[in-house]
Parts: structure tokens; C-alpha cells; sequence
């Protein structure tokens, strides 16, 4: 049973608390640890200011660990491991990363099964697993995918195991699934051995989509989605295909690097393949040009964007369509191009103005 305590009487645990004491706890919420150092980021140094500092287990929600390179660092450090990631009972969230291109892949997918074996006990609560630049095997991946509400892979492998892919069992259901590359990932994950684990999946992220296969877990969770985030990479949104129905979606956050208007956006709303979208942000990562040169690329559009207006207006459920801007080695400009682009927009999109659903980098 969960106790709701008077805001009254929070207010003065909070105020009892010194100042010291909350500052320490937010300097150390996070914790790095290296696997491949000697200096203060080593296990050992890490393991010595546990020591030091007791409390600072306590107040750890999240360790980031790099893995090691070396087979032989990691039999010498991997009891200091064990140790210290058993004194982090407030752990919430585990980034496990590789920034070592040559590591042997099998090694760090052994290496992370360790770690989880020690961070995914019954009486630990984990919110959040992050995998990057890293391997890991089908028993991981189905491990990973019933252990926390959140998973995240960037730039992961999936590599063979003897042991097959037994599933464990569901203990924490998955509710947001991101991955950014990770083309084995996306393979792997829609294996209807682990269909049990993504029922209850309804945020998705995915960045770096170059290729129909990036896109198999949207296939896949196409008719429980109720936000998806998708970003897509050297113009692939142009031959790439979508789900026909995403019935339960939302929010809606397409990215492209380009400034021409996804036409497999248009057409799924056309379709009426989204039809209880309520929020929809139009993501354009593209290089600086004059004012003038982008009000030249949208309006060449004019056809489309005409189209394309009516059916944002006529849609029953959708409340706001934000466009914004990211221009590549040009932050500063990013303000002023947004203006620009407001009011190209406004002269576009007269239907969906009216309606009062246009914004602009947060303008209207």
C-alpha cells in the first residue's frame, strides 16, 4: 500500500533536510565508472570512495559504466564490480557503454550479462537500462526487455549465444522502447518469441532510420503505439514505408534532413491512418540557407503543402502541428530561420492557421 503524505508535511521533511545534505545528493546522483582506467573513474577509486563516503551509494540513481577492452583487466576487476554495484540500492538507471572500436564483442555481451545479473535482483526497482556502441546476446536482450519501464539501444549488435534465447520471466513491463541505429536490434526484437515483453510498449524512439529493417518494432507495434518518435537519415523518409494504421497514436515527432515535406507523412494522414493524432511536430535537420533560399524550398512545395493543409484542418482529433528548425553548424541562425519559416507557413497553410494549430518553434 502506497502512503500519500500531506503536502503540508513534506514541506517540512524537505526544510529539515540541510542544505549540505540536498546538494550532496544531487552531486551524487550520477556515478561513472571505468573499466579500462587507473584513475579516479576505476573501480577501485570508485570502490574506496564508497568507503569514504557511505552515503553516496545511497544516493546514486544512475551509474554509467564503460566497459574494458582487456579480458585480463576485467577477471582482476570484477569482484570490485560486483561490490560496488551491489551498494547501489537507490539505482534507477544503467548506461552501459563501449568507446573501444576494437573490443571483442562476445567478451563486453558476457561483461553485461555479469552486470545485470547483479542490478536486476528482485528487490531492486529499475527504471531505465541504456545500451551504447556495445554488443550483447538474444538471452540479454530478452533479459533487458522484461527488467526495466525503459530501454534504450544505440548503436548495439546482437551476437550468437549458446544458450539460445530462453525468456525469463516479465518481471517489470516495458513501456518505452528507444532505439537509434541498432539494425540487429530491430531484427531481433520482433522475434515472436519476445512478443510477451512489447504488449505493453506505448512510446517508441527511433533515430538514425536508414533502412526498411530500422523499421520492423514500428511494424510491429503499430496498432498499440500511442506516441512514436522517428528520425530519419539521408533522406531515407523518401523510400522508406510506413505502417497503413497507427490507430492509437497521439503524438506524432517526424524528423527528416531535408526541407522538402515528407510526402509518407502526408499520405498516412491522408489515408486516415492516424486518426487519433492529437499532436504532431514536423522535425527539418538541415544545413543554414539565406531567407530567401528557404522561402524558395517551401514554396516550390506549394502543391503539396496545399494538400496537405486540408488534411491537417479536416482532422477530427489533432490539436497542435509544431514545425522546427535544427540547422546543422548553424545554431545561432536558428531563431531567425524560424521566423522566416512562421511566416512562409502562415501563407501555406491558411486552413490549418484558422484553426488555430500552426506553431513554429513554439511561436504561432
Amino acid at each position: 500500500m502506497v502512503v500519500q503524505l500531506p503536502p503540508e508535511l513534506i514541506e517540512r521533511i524537505v526544510e529539515a533536510i540541510p542544505i549540505l545534505e540536498k546538494k550532496s545528493k544531487r552531486l551524487f546522483a550520477n556515478l561513472h565508472l571505468n573499466l579500462d582506467s587507473d584513475g579516479v573513474l576505476s573501480a577501485l577509486a570508485v570502490s574506496q570512495r564508497l568507503d569514504d563516503f557511505p552515503r553516496h551509494a545511497e544516493y546514486c540513481t544512475t551509474c554509467r559504466v564503460l566497459l574494458s577492452k582487456n579480458p585480463d583487466t576485467w577477471a582482476t576487476e570484477q569482484p570490485v564490480v560486483d561490490r560496488i554495484l551491489r551498494q547501489l540500492t537507490s539505482l534507477r538507471t544503467l548506461i552501459v557503454m563501449n568507446y573501444f572500436a576494437n573490443s571483442a564483442r562476445i567478451f563486453n555481451a558476457t561483461v553485461i550479462r555479469g552486470l545485470l545479473d547483479i542490478v536486476l535482483q528482485p528487490d531492486r526497482k529499475l527504471e531505465h537500462i541504456m545500451f551504447s556502441n556495445t554488443a550483447i546476446t538474444l538471452p540479454v536482450l530478452a533479459r533487458s526487455l522484461g527488467a526495466a519501464p525503459q530501454l534504450t539501444f544505440h548503436n548495439v549488435d546482437v551476437v550468437s549465444d549458446e544458450d539460445g534465447h530462453a525468456t525469463p520471466p516479465l518481471t517489470r513491463p516495458l513501456t518505452r522502447l528507444g532505439i537509434s541505429g541498432s539494425q540487429m536490434v530491430s531484427t531481433a526484437i520482433v522475434d515472436p518469441a519476445f512478443e510477451p515483453y512489447l504488449k505493453g510498449v506505448c512510446q517508441l524512439i527511433q533515430s538514425n532510420i536508414t533502412t526498411q529493417g530500422h523499421l520492423a518494432p514500428l511494424f510491429s507495434l503499430a496498432s498499440t503505439l500511442q506516441q512514436l518518435h522517428c528520425y530519419f537519415s539521408n533522406h531515407s523518409e523518401e523510400v522508406l514505408s510506413l505502417p497503413t494504421s497507427l490507430p492509437h497514436l497521439r503524438k506524432l515527432i517526424f524528423g527528416v534532413e531535408s526541407y522538402n515535406l515528407p510526402v509518407v507523412l502526408m499520405r498516412l494522414m491522408a489515408n486516415g491512418g492516424l486518426p487519433s493524432l492529437e499532436d504532431l511536430k514536423v522535425h527539418l535537420s538541415v544545413a543554414y540557407t539565406t531567407p530567401e533560399r528557404l522561402e524558395q524550398r517551401i514554396t516550390a512545395q506549394s502543391g503539396l503543402y496545399a494538400e496537405f493543409d486540408s488534411t491537417l484542418a479536416g482532422h477530427p482529433a489533432l490539436k497542435v502541428v509544431t514545425w522546427s528548425l535544427f540547422l546543422q553548424h548553424s545554431l545561432s541562425e536558428t531563431e531567425r530561420a524560424e521566423t522566416e519559416l512562421l511566416q512562409t507557413l502562415r501563407n501555406l497553410l491558411p486552413k490549418t492557421c484558422a484553426r488555430g494549430l500552426l506553431l513554429v518553434g513554439g511561436k504561432s
